[in-house]
């Protein structure tokens, strides 16, 4: 792997402990190949390539700063209770 990638693999772990801790996702660590990253994401493992992930933590990271808009793009059931 050349430096890049572990550059962009060491900024989406990096990401990705952040949205841990935040509750945001529920787990995380590499994929099966060296190109991918999984992400535990209420319940349900996902394999993104790198550039995805990246991208993917960064909207929930985003998002979770906007709780009107989390809840509408990510938990539409929990909007529907709360009206």
């Amino acid at each position: 792997m050349n430096q890049s990638k572990d550059a962009l693999r060491n900024e989406v772990r990096e990401l990705a402990e952040q949205a841990f801790q935040q509750q945001l996702i529920s787990g995380y660590g590499d994929g099966e190949f060296a190109d991918k990253f999984q992400i535990v994401y209420k319940g349900k493992t996902r394999h993104f390539p790198l550039e995805k992930a990246r991208l993917y933590l960064t909207s929930l990271l985003k998002l979770e700063q906007n709780p009107l808009l989390f809840r509408v793009l990510f938990n539409r059931k929990s909007m529907a209770r709360s009206h």
